[in-house]
């Protein structure tokens, strides 16, 4: 292929293509990428790896600092938006993106990328009873401050263990023989030694153990409460560590090889104190004492990481009178960002002790001279990062770079066509089947843990259908089993019904169910996978006076536009039912990034909250409180996508002693009636738009006389009956806490399928109430790694 100026230019007046190739090298990464447009010749020839290289080499040298780019402020949950700055360009906003709420720096840039670490006040808790152990869930992105882009890494194995060996910490790294970066993460497996694996950007698309020789066990364990992040200098990948699993004061340096993969540790320099830090300065590991707790600031560079041979590069006295000693005895902490002017100047970023509204010169970056002492403040004349509200966003240095994060993970994964087809065999098969799969090979278990094949699975065999009756006291002992278990087991189904009183389960929102309980608080669990996780606490308790119990409900729903799952919380703050006062909030919790948020306007009515809400469509249901004029005879509709509430009629009734239930049969909403004095039920089912002003457009789907069979009486044994689903042949599944029965509409028949007669007879006690949910056949994860699900 020709030159792009010779397919484009007469010979005698084009500019020679080394002369442009050379100027594009010098512009902003952002430019570049626009110049990839003009052909497809200059997009070939800027985005060679010849180029890459040579960009990064040229783009970073017009003058003696580094730039800064600020993550969101992580004390605002709404703040998405990175910025950039430089000495040579004003501050500005790069990316704005929703991944990047509450972010933080895990790693130093390398080549111009960085490892970003999703944090958040109350991340997702999984919980495993089964090892005795719990662990946090979070989201990790690879992220190129120059051109925006931003890449999920894929999940690794999960870290596990007792405070503060529960952690799982990253670092990047670039290999020159293979051209590609590479990130590195340790993690802890309880009381077994830490371990490592290693995921190739733009590679394979899965995570893999190291390929050196020494791959089993790590020689120190990295600790995730100290201030340092990994840094990547001379060909290998460094953390702050320490040599045991408990802490005895010593620390060391840790070492992973880009090249071998092999681990070493590095002892630090002699020094009076083990409160240091590690960095990366001019291309060279650095470490440098920790201010707050020496009387001498002392910045080490790594010689040799063979030998381990340290050079002092310099040392500023804090108890002398100069310039550079009162710039920093009123900082925190100093971090070095690079040398500059030819290694004779050292860039540093004070961090301030305190940080004020009015105090506009919290940011500092200030350039030190080892030979004269002398500081000079590069923000003196004053600027937009100076001010309050960009102190509080994490900074970090980076360069002007045109390396690519990589394709996501699915798209490598699902690249091959011998990997689609296998996932369109492999959605047929049951969740049990497919979590025995995973062990055939990492290719097969990247393909059944991804998202994407998640989404296909739950289309193919998503329906519900009855399959495990649960029952615990306790939240950490929930224990799943099937209708059939229990009806062939006896010693099980007499565990299945020791409840001391009626629960209702909301039925699962994509195979996940929301358990809520007033001590141990709100759980999300698969049934099938055995996956929980803590999300957050009830806002509300149980009062003491019976009149004003139940005061709030919890449901489980998903956004369609977001794409991802929420929790819905809405409480009575206060309620009187002989003056007709209330006041009620509701709230919403999206478990992807665990952020509450209270929604207003409050509700317009008043609601029963004994029962969960009912999920279809987007849109959550509640019935509203008969005892309330308001609320009597009306349906809350809460709109997820729009964060907004409406309210439908209910169908006309009698105006009996009844009582008014919303449910969900078949994808559709319906509104139940149950009377005790007829004991009957009836079902009615929404046929067209239904109007704010009547009831109309309900139409009776079932009439059933429940008093015929006296398990199922609204007199004897039942107090609260409620349809859970319909079966492929029309029959209703009735639930009463007790008894769970088939009603068939065709002949007016209603059938006990649990507990059968034989069982019950068996039992020398009168039974508990037992809790029976639906169980959809789902690999969805409750804290929902990746939002692309459905």
């Amino acid at each position: 292929m020709d030159p792009p100026c010779k397919q484009a230019a007469e010979s005698g007046s084009r500019v020679p293509d080394e002369l442009l190739e050379d100027i594009f090298a010098r512009m902003p990464a952002k430019s570049v990428q626009r110049c990839r447009c003009l052909s497809r010749a200059w997009a070939a020839a800027l985005s060679s790896s010849a180029f890459v290289d040579r960009h990064l080499r040229l783009a970073n040298r017009r003058d003696g600092s580094r730039s800064l780019f600020f993550l969101p402020d992580p004390d605002s949950g709404d703040d998405t938006t990175v910025h950039a700055w430089s000495p040579r360009r004003p501050l500005v906003a790069v990316r704005r993106d929703e991944r990047l709420r509450r972010v933080a720096a895990v790693t130093r840039q390398c080549r111009g990328l960085v490892v970003l670490e999703a944090k958040g006040e109350n991340l997702p808790l999984a919980c495993n009873p089964a090892r005795g152990h719990c662990s946090y869930t979070v989201d990790h992105y690879v992220y190129n401050p120059s051109t925006g882009q931003v890449t999920a890494l894929p999940e690794g194995k999960e870290a596990s263990g007792v405070w503060p060996q529960n952690h799982a910490i990253l670092g990047l790294g670039y290999d020159p023989s293979i051209r590609k970066h590479k990130v590195v993460r340790l993690y802890c497996r309880g009381e077994l030694p830490p371990a490592c694996e290693v995921y190739v950007l733009d590679s394979t698309g899965y995570w893999r153990p190291p390929s050196g020789a020494d791959r089993t066990m790590l020689p120190a364990w990295a600790t995730n409460y100290c201030t340092d992040q990994s840094v990547f200098a001379q060909g290998h990948v460094y953390w702050a560590a320490q040599p045991h699993k408990n802490y005895t004061g010593e620390r060391v340096v840790m070492s992973f090889s880009m090249a071998d993969e092999v681990f070493g540790i590095l002892r630090p320099p002699d020094m009076d104190t083990t409160h240091w830090r590690i960095t990366e300065l001019g291309g060279r590991l650095c470490l440098f004492k920790d201010i707050s707790a020496v009387c001498s600031y002392d910045i080490w560079i790594l010689r040799d990481p063979l030998t381990g041979a340290w050079d002092l590069h310099c040392r500023i006295n804090l108890d002398a009178v100069s310039p550079a000693a009162t710039q920093l005895r009123c900082s925190t902490s100093v971090i070095p960002l690079d040398i500059v002017d030819d290694g004779n100047r050292v860039l540093l970023r004070p961090e301030p002790c305190n940080i004020r509204r009015e105090n506009l010169g919290a940011h500092q970056l200030v350039v030190y001279d080892p030979a004269t002492g002398d500081v000079e403040d590069l923000l003196a004349d004053g600027s937009m990062i100076t001010h309050h509200t960009m102190t509080r966003r994490p900074a970090a240095p980076y360069e002007e770079s045109l390396e690519s994060t990589g394709r996501p993970h699915e798209d490598i994964i699902f690249s091959s066509t011998s990997s689609q087809v296998l996932a369109q065999v492999l959605r047929r098969l049951p969740a049990r089947i497919l979590g025995r799969l995973k062990c055939v090979c990492r290719t097969w278990r990247a393909i059944i843990e991804s998202g994407r094949f998640i989404r296909l699975h739950y289309e193919h065999t998503g329906r519900s259908t009855l399959a495990r009756v649960v029952l615990s006291s306790m939240p950490y002992d929930w224990q799943f089993a099937s209708l059939d278990s229990c009806l062939n087991d006896l010693k099980l189904a007499c565990q299945m019904q020791q409840l001391h009183r009626r629960v209702v389960s909301s039925k699962p929102c994509h195979g996940l169910l929301l358990i809520a309980h007033n001590s141990y608080g709100v759980h999300v669990c698969n049934p099938v996978t055995g996956a929980q996780v803590f999300h957050c606490s009830l806002p509300f308790k149980q009062p003491s006076d019976a009149a004003a119990a139940h005061p709030g409900c919890v449901g489980l729903g998903y956004d369609l536009l977001r794409e991802e799952h929420i929790i819905v919380v809405l409480a009575y703050k206060s309620r009187n039912f002989d003056t007709g006062s209330y006041s009620m909030e509701c709230s919403i919790r999206r478990i992807t990034d665990c952020m509450t948020k209270k929604v207003a306007p409050s509700p317009p009515i008043p609601v029963t909250v004994d029962v969960p809400p009912v999920y279809a469509g987007g849109k959550m249901y509640w019935m509203g409180e008969s005892r309330f004029s308001a609320g009597c005879s009306s349906i809350l509709v809460f709109d997820i996508c729009r964060e907004s509430f409406n309210v439908l009629p209910a169908p006309l009734t009698m105006g009996d002693s009844g009582r008014m239930l919303v449910a969900e049969l078949t994808g559709q909403v319906r509104v139940v009636h149950i009377c005790p004095n007829t004991e009957t039920m009836t079902i009615w089912c929404k046929q067209e738009p239904v109007t704010l002003n009547d009831g109309r457009g309900w139409t009776r789907e079932h009439w059933i006389q429940l008093g015929q069979w006296p398990d199922f009486s609204l007199r004897t044994e039942a107090r609260l009956v409620i349809p859970l689903a319909v079966d492929d042949a029309g029959r209703v599944l009735l639930d009463t806490g007790r008894a769970l029965g088939y009603y068939d509409p065709r002949n007016q028949t209603l059938e006990t399928v649990y507990p059968t007669t034989s069982s019950s007879l068996q039992l020398n006690y009168r039974p508990g109430f037992f809790f029976a949910v639906l169980c959809e056949d789902s690999l969805v994860r409750p804290n929902c790694r990746q939002r692309q699900y459905f």
